[in-house]
């Protein structure tokens, strides 16, 4: 069995021209957010989707890529769902995930399909219970200028999001922001199903470890 095991761990997967990080994954955007997510939408065509930096925990390096490494990355048996969430579920998301923030936090989101501006000078406005769940959000907002698709989010409209049921579905880090939302589809084990992307070959636009430039923190 362990010969059989350590076999299907050093199969190549893909040829990776760039290194994945995830250096500041919990505080910050990172190339290999940028691009698990990206691979989330593809996957699923939903509008926007996310990743909880602390599920991601380990580089991704350049060259060969073996299924090990990609496990290595994404050890967690979370798999990738869909569910259908109004404007204001996301706005809610975003604003607790980056409640520590410049502190990091493992429930930070990595996002595709949309851009923010997140003010760290705006005192933290999210309320939790005794058990870390987040129960509302007071006073201004640290979290601003949200466009999805190039365009401003619309509080009231239902988008699709993808990203792993840790945070969509069992409020994995305290989020309760998507709680009673419609479950749209399964895609199975978030490793599998990034390794199915990374087959088809890495396009271009990642070679920046700091992302694309779709999380902008200000106030620091």
């Amino acid at each position: 069995v362990q010969e059989r095991v350590q076999a299907r761990l050093e199969q190549p997967v893909a040829q990776l021209p760039v290194s994945l990080s995830c250096l500041h994954v919990r505080s910050a955007e990172t190339n290999w957010g940028d691009f698990c997510t990206d691979a989330f939408r593809e996957l699923t065509g939903a509008d926007v989707a996310v990743m909880n930096g602390g599920g991601i925990r380990a580089d991704l390096p350049a060259g060969t890529v073996r299924y090990g490494d990609v496990l290595k990355a994404f050890p967690f048996d979370n798999t990738l769902t869909v569910i259908e969430v109004s404007g204001q579920q996301i706005l809610d998301a975003l604003e607790w995930a980056s409640r520590t923030l410049p502190r990091g936090n493992g429930g930070f989101l990595q996002v595709s399909g949309l851009c923010y501006e997140l003010d760290v000078s705006v005192a933290d406005g999210c309320v939790s219970d005794q058990y870390g769940m987040c129960i509302g959000i007071e006073g201004e907002r640290r979290v601003r200028n949200v466009l999805v698709a190039d365009v401003p989010i619309d509080p009231l409209r239902m988008y699709t999001l993808a990203g792993p049921n840790y945070t969509l579905l069992l409020h994995g880090d305290g989020m309760t922001a998507f709680t009673g939302s419609r479950l749209l589809k399964d895609e199975g084990k978030l490793a599998d199903c990034l390794v199915r992307v990374l087959g088809a070959g890495v396009g271009t636009g990642y070679e920046n470890p700091s992302g694309q430039g779709r999380i902008r923190i200000v106030g620091i």
